[in-house]
């Protein structure tokens, strides 16, 4: 068997996913968050660098699949990205019970899009708001309102003049 052509084992693809993930997700400002390609920019030089220290060989489909799945881990937004991508939304809701509401520009009430949420991704779309605003979720404080600064060279147009997520 040629050892050009040796596929990762599925340990070894997770310990590489694991330890990118929590290379990124460490401080991650929203603005990472919001603009994937850069995102997998840093993605793949930090994948790069495990598989170095790791003294493995990496295919092309194999760092392009690890890529894309850390982007989608990191950024945790995947169930809102198609939401900021439309730009007739003024506000967005995540319920305790992991349902999704949408209230568009111009209405007064909230339309529901999403039954349950994976409260893993929006743990992690908390903490990056969080970090972002320079606020705190806590058992005195169990909710919160966040309103999102202006993202520049985004291709999401409901990030471009801000965006509020409760």
């Amino acid at each position: 068997q040629d050892i050009f052509k040796q596929r990762l084992t599925r340990e070894q693809r997770e310990a590489i996913i694991k330890q990118t993930v929590d290379k990124l997700s460490d401080n991650l400002p929203f603005e990472l968050m919001a603009n994937p390609e850069r995102l997998a920019e840093e993605a793949r030089a930090t994948v790069r660098g495990i598989v170095n220290e790791m003294r493995l060989t990496l295919s092309a489909e194999d760092l392009h699949a690890i890529v894309t799945q850390v982007v989608g881990q990191v950024a945790g937004f995947a169930y809102l990205y198609p939401l900021f991508q439309r730009d007739d939304i003024s506000e967005i809701l995540v319920n305790p019970d992991g349902k999704l509401w949408v209230m568009e520009k111009g209405s007064m009430d909230f339309t529901l899009v999403k039954e349950k949420v994976d409260p893993t991704e929006t743990d992690r779309v908390v903490e990056a708001l969080l970090r972002q605003s320079g606020r705190s979720l806590t058992e005195a404080v169990p909710t919160v309102s966040a309103k999102l600064g202006r993202v520049e060279n985004t291709e999401l147009p409901a990030l471009r003049g801000g965006a509020r997520v409760h």
